[in-house]
């Protein structure tokens, strides 16, 4: 579709203007083709290449927003958060049938933990076949959403109307606290909080009865975070073997990393070759004696380090400059929903290899890109 779009505005003789901002985009995609000079394992570097191929086409389809009335952008804001409440009400309607027919909120003969409760984390989100964390992603962002149209619209909205939003956002929290992860846990109140200040801004501050309001929301947000992360939390230390086959979720990552450093320190500066990183961190493993990211053939569980290791220090440092021009856009225009965006998908790719997979590459992609052409979307529209 981007390619079509791509053509007929060149045989129209239509000047594309203002794409130098997202001139990143294919340049990484260029320097992942060059891994391929370089690479043994050509398959999976094909496989590499063929999902970023949305580096290219995305940004360019996405410039008909600017099109779009004002309308139309509010409908296509509805329909990612329409999108994301139906899907979590069909994973908690599948949980409570599972548990209507068994009596147990646990699956198999397995309790006490989370992990095993058909309400929570992988056995809720596994209803629609996405992983917890991707869910959480797709939910906060839609949470945040909300929260602007409930207050930016405030005065003009009908009591119902008032109610649907806010019991709408309750049940995004409430996935939140189910979905357990803890990087969401925090990031998502932690967002609520910016929207809320930037939406009431100067009231905040001027009126007594609104600065109470949002200390009043501080208060229920902090034991929302605690109970939220509590549970990955509980085993938290700094201190871990690469040979102990019971890692927290925490130090896992830590020996993921270390092993991840380890294999980037010998190619820093092209890296291994677009194909070849995930076999050298197997490698890697398999010298560190790292049993448990062997035998689960852990990726690296980060984006910047994945860029690092397979295409070397120019990749790594070209993700980190599409991030950082998306989110000074959204501080040059003063677009809050853009600024959270651009955060939640920078703070997930430290804790997961966010764009190896579809559903992160096109979360990523789509809404960047969406923001990038309309700096103000979504801002002020009622």
């Amino acid at each position: 579709m981007g390619l079509i779009v791509g053509l007929k505005w060149i045989g129209t003789g239509i000047r594309f203007k203002g794409y130098s901002g997202l001139v990143l985009f294919p340049v990484l995609f260029g320097l992942l083709l060059a891994g391929q000079l370089y690479t043994d394992d050509l398959s999976r570097g094909f496989s590499v290449l063929e999902r970023h191929l949305s580096f290219i086409l995305i940004p360019i389809a996405a410039y008909s927003i600017r099109d779009f009335s004002t309308k139309q952008k509010k409908n296509l804001a509805d329909l990612f958060i329409l999108s994301v409440l139906l899907a979590g009400v069909y994973c908690v309607g599948v949980a409570s049938f599972k548990y209507v027919q068994t009596g147990s909120v646990y699956a198999g003969e397995q309790t006490g933990h989370f992990v095993y409760n058909n309400f929570m984390h992988q056995k809720l989100s596994g209803a629609i076949g996405l992983h917890a964390i991707y869910f959480s992603l797709f939910v906060s962002f839609a949470g945040v959403l909300v929260l602007h149209w409930l207050l930016d619209g405030w005065q003009k909205l009908l009591s119902w109307q008032r109610a649907m939003y806010l019991l709408a956002l309750a049940f995004f929290f409430l996935l939140i606290f189910l979905l357990k992860s803890a990087v969401f846990g925090m990031l998502f109140p932690f967002a609520c909080l910016l929207v809320f200040t930037y939406q009431l801004g100067k009231n905040v501050r001027s009126s007594p009865w609104l600065r109470t309001i949002a200390a009043l929301l501080l208060i229920a947000l902090m034991p929302f975070v605690y109970f939220s992360t509590k549970t990955k939390l509980d085993d938290f230390g700094l201190q871990y073997q690469l040979s102990d086959e019971h890692l927290s979720p925490l130090t896992m990552r830590f020996a993921i990393w270390e092993c991840s450093w380890q294999v980037i320190e010998h190619d820093w500066l092209l890296g291994t070759g677009t194909g070849d990183g995930y076999q050298s961190l197997l490698d890697m493993y398999q010298e560190k004696g790292f049993k448990i990211g062997l035998e689960n053939r852990f990726n690296t569980h980060n984006m910047y380090l994945q860029y690092f290791m397979g295409n070397g220090i120019f990749a790594v440092l070209c993700y980190m400059a599409i991030l950082l021009s998306v989110l000074l856009r959204g501080v040059r225009h003063n677009n809050i929903l853009g600024i959270v965006m651009i955060m939640f998908f920078a703070v997930f790719s430290i804790t997961e290899s966010t764009l190896l997979t579809v559903k992160g590459m096109a979360f990523f992609v789509f809404f960047s890109s969406l923001f990038y052409w309309e700096p103000k979307l979504w801002m002020g529209t009622r």
